[in-house]
């Protein structure tokens, strides 16, 4: 049975155990940005500035490698450089506004170039970040392993006890194994049993469509 990810609109949710994705390192982003902010308070000097945009730099790439991590980037074929995974984010539809990439160039400057930069622009920098670590917050705290849903049809059905029309399976379990980039559907009907299963790796082409539109129905239903 063919079946794609954008028919999930078909669908709603009614059950949905949560993981998350951890830090697998002692510092968090948020304590980054933190150290940051601290080396900031000198006002102006150079050694306190560049500290604060290294320390700024490690909170955003430690968030975007966490995320890529646990819907497994790493197993792609693709760069591991930032750029490529802040591109895979939006692929998958978690935000990632232009101005992130932009950030680069300020950080370039003081690593490859060894300028210093002005202090409103590493405030500024500070304060991107900030947003970004708030913003994809969600993201970090939950990863959908195993989520249920019922057909819209199906519900409307027992509710109004008409015929049924769809070929949709009436229910699907969609698992998600964590840093594996493995998406598992199985579909089931409730006097048939199981009807269909699909399996989607990241490698495929549908796997950023399958996520964005899990996600979408995830964080509209929390």
């Amino acid at each position: 049975m063919e079946f794609s990810p954008s028919q999930l609109n078909e669908y709603y949710i009614i059950q949905f155990p949560l993981d998350a994705l951890g830090f697998s390192t002692e510092v968090t982003p948020s304590q980054y940005l933190e150290y940051a902010r601290k080396d900031l308070h000198d006002q102006g000097e150079a050694r306190n500035i560049i500290n604060a945009i290294s320390n700024a730099k490690r909170a955003l790439h430690l968030q975007v490698d966490t995320i890529t991590e646990g819907y497994g980037y790493h197993k792609l074929k693709r760069s591991s450089k930032f750029p490529a995974k802040l591109e895979f984010l939006g692929e998958i539809g978690i935000a990632t506004p232009s101005i992130i990439s932009k950030l680069n160039t300020l950080r370039n400057k003081v690593e490859h170039d060894y300028a210093v930069p002005e202090l409103e622009q590493i405030k500024d920098y500070c304060d991107i970040v900030e947003l970004f670590l708030r913003a994809t917050e969600s993201t970090i705290n939950t990863f959908p392993d195993m989520v249920e849903f019922e057909s819209n049809e199906h519900f409307d059905r027992v509710e109004s006890n008409s015929p049924r029309t769809s070929d949709l399976p009436e229910f699907l379990q969609v698992e998600m194994v964590k840093y594996e980039g493995i998406i598992i559907v199985q579909g089931s009907d409730y006097d048939k049993g199981i009807v269909f299963e699909k399996g989607i790796s990241v490698t495929d082409k549908e796997y950023p469509e399958w996520i964005k539109h899990i996600l979408e129905h995830v964080f509209r239903r929390i």
